[in-house]
């Protein structure tokens, strides 16, 4: 049975967390549940030495998560439809 996270760079988040951080880069309607829920994924984040996510769609339709550490760090993770 799911548990409901997914697990990136060794950072469990919630279906709730990541549904928060598309809608965000869609930059579609967030409610205060996203809005909890971006905090916790900042603080993951933070703990895990990552500064921020940065999204962006490829040519393929696939979203490219890049998981920044410092402006010159950082590491990859691609969701394929």
């Amino acid at each position: 049975m799911a548990t409901g996270y997914l697990k990136m760079h060794g950072i469990n988040f919630t279906r709730r967390e990541v549904s928060s951080i598309v809608k965000k880069h869609r930059n579609e309607k967030i409610d205060h549940f996203d809005r909890q829920a971006l905090e916790r994924v900042d603080s993951k984040l933070k703990k895990n030495g990552f500064l921020y996510i940065d999204l962006h769609d490829n040519i393929h339709g696939e979203l490219i998560w890049n998981f920044i550490r410092d402006e010159h760090k950082f590491e990859v993770w691609i969701e394929k439809k």
